[in-house]
This record gives structure tokens, sequence and C-alpha cells, in this order.
């Protein structure tokens, strides 16, 4: 079953006409997550088609295989990566755009999406083939359904499209189904613009790297400049966390008290907190009279000095030289 835009590509419309496979191609495969896009191309290559063909989370799966005598790599794009698919766009002669036909719901999201993608200046000019697949649920558009809600109809001649049906899971021979005749109309529409094709693969593909190393050199020195900013914050919260520290240490250090003379000083450092030896004998001294020793009881201070109490305890009271009156030796009182 052709869809209008299939009709219309053979009276030379929107789609354009097809011709000979060239040697080698490029084409970028892209629709939203879930709609068989890898499935699909593992049927072009006749592989095994299991449910689970790819993982989710999968982003970027490349192919190589023949088809009609032509050499075509395919980069099956993830459909939850769409902010790269701009990345693959100079790269290819042409696209696939698979779309799930039974998820109705997606719809705006699907319109959306290609309303983007065909606006982009490195799609514009390539043949493009849009996929409706999933034609085994109940309830899946056709491929005029399918171009009434891309609005692809009528004759927009900017763009060579073809809008084909297929069921990726069970065609067993995909490649003479809908599916394989519009890859043939696919590699036709690019071998007939193939010079000017490659030609804009490679000045939009130099392009890009250009744009694309200019922004890797930009994310470095942002980097760069990040780095040296988070080291110098950190250099500088090190050093006022130091002086902060230093200051408290200071303040919380209790000075050494030294007793000089009988008084206690807190000296400013340890070199000032050492007396003097005059001040040490002092301080000895004035320490022997205040506070006694377990081999020397303590004493009454008003006893004197321990030299005149060594006199007192050995001789008694002293003699003196006086000569008492009445005495023997008393002259005055002798005959």
């Amino acid at each position: 079953m052709y869809s209008l835009c299939a009709h219309a590509c053979r009276k030379g419309g929107v789609c354009g006409g097809g011709g000979s496979a060239p040697r080698e191609a490029t084409v970028g495969v892209f629709g939203l997550d879930g709609s068989g896009k890898s499935t699909l191309v593992s049927g072009l290559k006749n592989e095994a088609r299991p449910d689970d063909v790819t993982l989710p989370g999968t982003c970027f799966k490349p192919h190589e295989f023949k088809l009609k005598r032509c050499t075509l790599k395919a980069f099956d794009i993830g459909g939850h990566v769409r902010p790269i698919w701009k990345s693959y766009y100079p790269n290819v002669h042409g696209v696939v755009f698979v779309v799930d036909g039974a998820c109705r719901e997606r719809s705006a999201e699907v319109k959306a999406t290609w309303d983007e993608m065909t606006a982009h200046e490195y799609v514009q000019g390539k043949p493009i083939l849009v996929v409706a697949n999933k034609q085994d649920l109940e309830g899946a558009m056709t491929a005029d359904e399918l171009c009434e809600l891309l609005g692809i109809g009528g004759g927009d001649g900017a763009l060579a499209i073809r809008a084909v049906t297929c069921c990726a899971t069970q065609d067993k021979m995909l490649k003479k189904t809908q599916m394989g005749e519009g890859m043939r109309w696919l590699l036709g529409s690019i071998n007939l613009d193939m010079d000017e094709l490659n030609k804009r693969v490679e000045k939009e593909t130099a392009a890009a790297n250009h744009v694309e190393k200019e922004r890797r050199k930009k994310t470095r020195k942002a980097t760069l400049l990040r780095k040296e900013a988070e080291k110098a914050a950190a250099d500088l919260k090190a050093a006022e966390a130091a002086k902060a520290s230093g200051g408290a240490s200071a303040s919380t250090v209790p000075a050494t008290e030294v007793a000089v003379g009988g008084k206690t000083t807190a000296p400013a450092d340890a070199a000032d907190s050492a007396p003097t030896p005059s001040e040490a004998a002092d301080a000895r001294t004035s320490t022997a009279w205040a506070t006694p020793t377990k081999d020397a009881p303590a004493e009454d201070k008003a006893s004197g000095p321990p030299k005149e109490r060594r006199r007192k305890k050995k001789g008694g009271k002293r003699r003196s030289n006086r000569i008492r009156p009445g005495s023997d030796d008393d002259e005055s009182t002798q005959v």
C-alpha cells in the first residue's frame, strides 16, 4: 500500500524521483524512543530482531551493510538524546525518520520533533524516508495519516520525502516490503544528487568540527578558570582559618606563673619567665620563711633569725660584760 506521498513521488512531486544506488552512502536513522529504529535496521541487515535488540540508554549505534550494491552506513541515534541529533546531521547524505504508528498519543511530540529536525540547515535539501512502524498493532496510522500529521503533503519542494509503512518485527524479508522499496528510493535519490551531497557533507562536517573544537576550547578554558577560582577561594579560606586559629591559641594558652620576691607574675613569653639569680635567691628565702618543710618544723617568726635561735638553744642567755652592782667584781662594794 502506497501513500499519497508515494504517488506524488511517481509524478515528480514533493518526493522527487529515484535512480540507481550509489557505491557508498551514509544515512541517519532518527525517531522518538520506542519507535523501533534499531529493530528496523537489524531487519534491513537480515539479522535477528529480538524485542530487546537495543538496551535502554543506548544513544548511538553504527551499522554498515550492503543494500542494492551500496555499502550503506547507518547511524542509529537514540530518541532520548535528541539534543545531540544535530551533531550527526552534517555527516549524512539522507535521513530515515521512524514513527511508532500505533502510539497516537505522542503525535504532538512527533510533529514537534519533525519540525525541529527538518528546519535544521544540515537537513534541508537532503532526501528523507518517513516510516510508520508497528503496523501489526491495532489502530496504527497509515502512511497517508502520517503525511497529514507531519504536514508533508502538497507542493513543498524544499524536501524530497517518501512515506511508507512496515512492521519491523514481523516482516521476515524487510527488503522485499515497502520498507525495502523505500530504502531503494532513498539510495536512488541520494545517487541522483551525489556530487552535490558529497560536497555538502564535506563542507558541513568541517564546519561542524570547527564549531565543536571551539566549543571544547571554551569549555576547557571555563573549566580552568573555575578551578583557579575554587583554588583561590580555598586558599583564602584556609588562610582565614589559620589566622583565626592562631589568635584563639594566643588568647587561650595560660601564662606560666613565676614567684619572684613573694609575688606571682605572668610573663609574656618563656624567655621573660625565668627569674634572675638574685630574684631566685630572694624567692627561696621568702619561701623558707613562709612555708616550713617536713624535716624542719615551723617556728615562730618573732624568735628572730635562725642564727640567733641557734645561739639561744646552745648557750641560753648571753653573758654580758657589764659588772652588776653587789657582785664580787664590784669594787665599789669592797672595803
